[in-house]
């Protein structure tokens, strides 16, 4: 599996995909800061919340973890050049003929992403941290509570945005598309909501990852309230990892 993980690590760094990618990150954090904006998507996220937020330094974390599931769309190269090239170009075969076991395999997949999201997202905090000490300075800030704001809150967002690539890896392999996957990650906000709309039950929030980020920056969710949350975020991921390894082993080698 480290073996999966060092190759993989190794190929992102020799892509020129992931280094675009980055620097849309790297851009969206500075343009946040500079024009003060909140982007906002999500179920039950009410956006005149976003009128009343304080932008300064002290605030600055909060503002943007509530506008970060924009990433979300930034990682879909992270998706496409971690797995999506996998299984249309069927190299994956080769991991599997040598000996890894189809869950490692997918296992292995899910933690370099997960890395790889959490990685990117501090990039994308630090950017903005650099960005609003030029902007609003440093006078009686505590910069060590903040970079430990930005610590967990990559921790998080990482987890969220894996849960969305986990079941578009469920999807990618059912399909043998990667396209198709892409797509998924694009409208899943879409589909909440229309299944919120459709059913009116409270149970659907629970799966709208975008909404709880945006409610974790505004304060708008106890610890207690985020439980529920992140008890299907980790059912989901375990449930579409051990969902693909079964798919894989019914697909011809």
């Amino acid at each position: 599996m480290v073996r999966l993980m060092k190759a993989d690590f190794y190929r992102l760094s020799q892509t020129t995909g992931i280094r675009i990618t980055l620097l849309v990150v790297a851009a969206l954090g500075v343009l946040s800061v500079f024009f003060e904006t909140a982007i906002t998507s999500g179920v039950n996220v009410d956006n005149d919340l976003f009128k009343e937020t304080v932008w300064d330094l002290p605030h600055l974390m909060q503002n943007t973890v509530a506008s970060s599931s924009i990433l979300n769309y930034c990682f879909i190269s992270v998706f496409v050049i971690l797995i999506g090239f996998e299984f249309s170009l069927k190299t994956y075969k080769n991991s599997l003929t040598s000996g890894t076991s189809r869950l490692s395999f997918v296992f292995a997949k899910y933690v370099t992403e997960l890395v790889v999201l959490i990685l990117s997202t501090f990039l994308f905090f630090v950017i903005v941290l650099v960005s609003g000490i030029f902007k609003y300075g440093t006078a009686g800030v505590d910069l060590f509570s903040i970079f430990s704001e930005m610590l967990l809150s990559s921790v998080v967002m990482g987890l969220m945005v894996s849960v969305l690539f986990s079941l578009a890896t469920l999807i990618l392999i059912l399909t043998q598309s990667s396209i198709m996957a892409a797509v998924f990650i694009v409208i899943y906000p879409l589909i909440v909501q229309i299944a919120q709309l459709i059913t009116k039950s409270d149970v659907i929030k629970y799966f709208d990852l975008a909404g709880f980020t945006q409610k974790v920056g505004l304060n708008l969710v106890s610890m207690n309230e985020s439980l529920p949350y992140l008890f299907v975020g980790v059912a989901i991921i375990l449930l579409s990892l051990v969902g693909s390894s079964v798919v894989i082993k019914h697909k011809e080698l």
